[in-house]
C-alpha cells in the first residue's frame, strides 16, 4: 500500500468532519479522537496535533494527539483511543507498522514526552511500539479495563445477566417513585453539583461547572453525550453523562446526592438499566460502563465471583449488570531523550514527587477542577 503520512496542527473544517467520520465508523471509538473533544480539551489547555495516512487523498489511518507545554518539561503529548485504521481495511499490519514509526518520529521532532493508550483492539500497536523503545506506562490517560454489556443480546437475555438483588429492584423503581428521564443543557448545573456532592464524599477534585457545560455543548449536538436524570419522587437526585461513539454508550460523569434517599433506592442503578435500554433501542452495539479497576477486571477474566468488599463499592455497582470484563492494551510512553523518564521515575520516588507526577497524569486524563 503506497500510503502517505502527515503530521499537521491545524485541520480544515472538511478534513475535521472525514476524521470524524473515520472516528465514528471504527467499533468501540471513542469521543477522545473527534476533533469536537480537542475543542473541550482546549478548555484544560491543551491543543490538537494529527497524524493522518492518506490514499488516493483520502484518510484511511490516523490519530488525533493532544498536547500541552509543561514548565520545565516542555511540550507533552498524550494520544488516547487511537491510532484509529478504517474498518475497511483488511491487510492492517503494514498500516500499524507504518503508523508506530510515525508516532516514534513524533517524538523524536516534536515533543519531550508521549504517552500513548491505544485503542481497544491496538494490542499489536504496543508491541510495535515497545520494540521501538517505549516502555509500558502506568499513567492512566484512559481507563486500563472496563466492563462492556453487549447489546446485540436480546433484552431479556441482558436482564437475565444481572445479579438476583438487582433484577428485583429493576421490578420495583416503577412502584417506588424512580423514573429516569433524559436531560439537556438546562440540567448540566445540576450534573455538576450532584458531582461536586459526590467529590466531597469520594475525597477527589470534581470538574468545574463551565467545563462540563462546554463538554456538553460540544459532543450534545451531534449526538456524541446525552444525559439522563434520575428521579425520586419528583426530586432530581442523581445524573449521568453518556458519550456516543463508535456503537459505544460510555458512561463518562455520574453525580449523586447521598444526602437523600437516592442510594437506598439504588437510583444510580435505575439511570444505569435506562441507558442500557436506550443505547439498544438506538442500535447501539455495546453499553460500557466507563472502566474498572484492572485487578476486578483480572479477577472476573479469571473466573472469580466477586462481592462488593472484593471489588470495591464503585465496580460491584457495575458488575452486578454482568456483562464482560476487558483489558485493554497496554499504555506505553517515551521520551526524549530517553533519560528524561529515568529522571521522571527519580522524582517518582519522593513523596512530594509522586504528587506532581499523579497531578499531571491526572490533568491528562481529567479537565479543569472546580478550583482552578
Amino acid at each position: 500500500m503506497n500510503a502517505d503520512i502527515s503530521i499537521t496542527t491545524n485541520v480544515t473544517q472538511n478534513e475535521a468532519a472525514e476524521w470524524d467520520s473515520l472516528v465514528d465508523s471504527v467499533p468501540y471509538s471513542d469521543v477522545a479522537q473527534l476533533s469536537k473533544w480537542a475543542r473541550v480539551r482546549e478548555a484544560a489547555g491543551y491543543s490538537p496535533v494529527y497524524l493522518f495516512m492518506r490514499e488516493g487523498g483520502r484518510i484511511i489511518a490516523g490519530a488525533q494527539i493532544l498536547r500541552r507545554k509543561v514548565p520545565l518539561l516542555g511540550w507533552i503529548y498524550y494520544l488516547s483511543g487511537g491510532p484509529l485504521i478504517a474498518p475497511s481495511l483488511q491487510d492492517r499490519e503494514p498500516l500499524v507498522h507504518q503508523l508506530s514509526q510515525s508516532l516514534q518520529g513524533l517524538l523524536e521532532t516534536h515533543c519531550r514526552m508521549l504517552f500513548i493508550q491505544p485503542h481497544f483492539d491496538g494490542s499489536r500497536m504496543s508491541d510495535e511500539l515497545i520494540e521501538l523503545g517505549f516502555r509500558p506506562s502506568e499513567a492512566e490517560i484512559a481507563p486500563t479495563a472496563t466492563l462492556r454489556i453487549d447489546l446485540s443480546l436480546d433484552l431479556q437475555e441482558i436482564h437475565a445477566g444481572m445479579k438476583r438483588k438487582l433484577r428485583k429492584w429493576s421490578r420495583r423503581w416503577p412502584t417506588c417513585g424512580v423514573t429516569v428521564r433524559t436531560g439537556g443543557k438546562a440540567e448540566i448545573p445540576l450534573l455538576a453539583d450532584l458531582i461536586a456532592k459526590s467529590a466531597a464524599f469520594q475525597n477527589y477534585q470534581p470538574l468545574s461547572r463551565e467545563y462540563i457545560e462546554h463538554l456538553y455543548e460540544t459532543l450534545a449536538p451531534s449526538g456524541h453525550a446525552v444525559l439522563f436524570v434520575g428521579e425520586l419522587a419528583g426530586e432530581a437526585v442523581a445524573a449521568t453523562l453518556y458519550t456516543r461513539c463508535g456503537g459505544v454508550l460510555r458512561a463518562r460523569l455520574t453525580g449523586l446526592d447521598r444526602d437523600t434517599d437516592a442510594l437506598k433506592m439504588n437510583v444510580p442503578s435505575a439511570i444505569a438499566w435506562h441507558a442500557i435500554r436506550w443505547a439498544r433501542a438506538e442500535g447501539l452495539r455495546w453499553y460500557d460502563f466507563g472502566g474498572i479497576k484492572a485487578e476486578t477486571a483480572e479477577a472476573l477474566l479469571a473466573g472469580e465471583s466477586l462481592d462488593q468488599q472484593g471489588a470495591g463499592g464503585c465496580d460491584f455497582f457495575k458488575i452486578s449488570f454482568g456483562g464482560e470484563a476487558i483489558m485493554m492494551p497496554q499504555t506505553v510512553e517515551s521520551s526524549t531523550p530517553r533519560l528524561l523518564m529515568t529522571t521522571i521515575d527519580t522524582i517518582r520516588s519522593y513523596p512530594g514527587g509522586r504528587s506532581l507526577v499523579s497531578n499531571l497524569q491526572r490533568r491528562m486524563r481529567g479537565g479543569v477542577s472546580s478550583t482552578a
